[in-house]
This record gives C-alpha cells, sequence and structure tokens, in this order.
C-alpha cells in the first residue's frame, strides 16, 4: 500500500526535528556562558597578581561571547520555526481550498517528492482532471508590520510579475514554470510520450 502524503508533510517534518532540537539548543544556550564564566575562576585560585586581572577579564569576555552566540541559536532557531509553521499553515490552508474539487472529479496530490538536477523538491500541490495537470506551488508570507500595506493586503498578477503591498517579485512565478516543465517532462517520459 502506498500512503499519499499529506498537504505540507515535510514542512510538517521539519517543524518536527526543529522541535526536537529545542531542548538541546536550549541547553547549550544557558550552559555554555557559565561553563565559560567558571572555568577562568577556578584558575584564579592558582594565580596572582596581574594573571587574576588577565583571568578575570578573560572570564567576563567568554561569558559575554558564548551569551550572544546562545542567545542567536535561540533565536535562529525561533524564527526558523514560525517560518516553517506559517508555511505548514499555508499549504493546509491552500489544501483544503484544492480539496473541493474532488466533488467534480479531480485528484489532488500533495506534497509530491521530485528529484531534479541539483536535487530533491518537491511539488506542493497536483491537481489532476479531464482536462489536464496543474501544479500549484504555495506561499505564505507575513502582511506588513503597519499603515496602508497591512490594511490593503492583497496580491495582484500584472501578466508578467506578482505584485504584493511592499514589494514586486517573478520568483514565485519562475519556481512554478520549472516545477511545471520538471512534472511535464516526467509524465511525458513515464507514459511513453514523445
Amino acid at each position: 500500500v502506498i500512503l499519499l502524503r499529506r498537504a505540507g508533510e515535510g514542512l510538517d517534518q521539519r517543524h518536527r526535528e526543529l522541535m526536537d532540537k529545542l531542548p538541546e539548543t536550549l541547553a547549550l544556550a544557558l550552559a555554555l556562558p557559565v561553563v565559560l564564566l567558571w572555568l577562568p575562576l577556578l584558575l584564579i585560585k592558582w594565580s596572582s597578581g596581574v594573571w587574576q586581572w588577565g583571568l578575570l577579564f578573560a572570564s567576563a569576555s567568554l561569558f559575554l561571547a558564548a551569551l550572544v552566540w546562545g542567545v542567536g541559536k535561540v533565536r535562529a532557531l525561533a524564527m526558523e520555526t514560525r517560518n516553517v509553521r506559517l508555511g505548514l499553515f499555508g499549504e493546509r490552508a491552500v489544501a483544503d481550498e484544492l480539496d473541493k474539487l474532488t466533488w467534480n472529479g479531480y485528484r489532488i496530490f500533495h506534497d509530491v517528492p521530485c528529484l531534479g538536477a541539483t536535487g530533491p523538491f518537491n511539488l506542493d500541490h497536483v491537481v489532476v482532471g479531464k482536462g489536464g495537470v496543474a501544479v500549484i506551488e504555495t506561499k505564505t508570507y507575513r502582511k506588513p508590520k503597519g499603515g496602508e500595506a497591512k490594511a490593503n493586503c492583497r496580491v495582484e498578477y500584472d501578466g508578467q510579475q506578482l505584485i504584493w503591498p511592499n514589494r514586486r517579485s517573478t520568483k514565485e512565478l519562475e519556481q512554478v514554470g520549472r516545477n511545471a516543465e520538471w512534472l511535464q517532462k516526467y509524465l511525458m517520459k513515464e507514459l511513453s510520450v514523445e
């Protein structure tokens, strides 16, 4: 039995990996500054004069450096977890809408794993119907922080690019184009259509 993948399954797996990494990262971020603070201080009782001041300075410097490093690691992990969770939400929201097409006889495949020339990737959603096959790429972005851009948060397409409230972009269109081209070649090869 081959199980179909759920929408965002790859992101869900990445989210679990990040959550598993959290306790280890927090422990390291808390323990390392303390260890680097006390190690030089332990040597103070065997030193004298100028060396004591040097060890105090080294102890404080190591503590601060480790603290900044640890906070950076925890912050980076938190931001990546937050972004993955947002992406997962977006993929599932789109999947919920696409799944309504099954009422009209379409088949929907989510998070389709692929292998391209540059390595593994996935197709977020593939819709198969009597009229053809469509690839749908999901992108979920946060709204701008404030002002008119937040109040009027819409994305428009002018025939060449996506127009967001605070930027213009073609990268999403280029990605879905590459994905559709890959799927077309794959299907033609598998179905022996030349």
